[in-house]
């Protein structure tokens, strides 16, 4: 399954530091819906003071119960 994962970092007042404010986990039906679907959030998504990061990540088993990694689908 594919699954889109945007990351939020925050700029700290140290230089060159950023500071993980968290993930978000998005199931995508199939590569080239992830690709869409992280360009628009890349065109769309800004928010002072932070950097959004968006990328498509293949996770062979992936529960879209609770969101957790489930082997037990083998």
């Amino acid at each position: 399954m594919w699954i889109l994962l945007i990351s939020m970092y925050m700029n700290t007042s140290i230089l060159g530091q950023v500071q993980s404010k968290g993930v978000i986990q998005a199931p995508q039906t199939g590569y080239e819906e992830c690709l869409r679907q992280r360009d628009q959030v890349q065109r769309t998504w800004h928010m002072d003071s932070y950097r959004i990061s968006a990328r498509c990540v293949y996770i062979k088993y992936y529960s879209t119960h609770n969101g957790a990694y489930n082997e037990s689908n083998k």
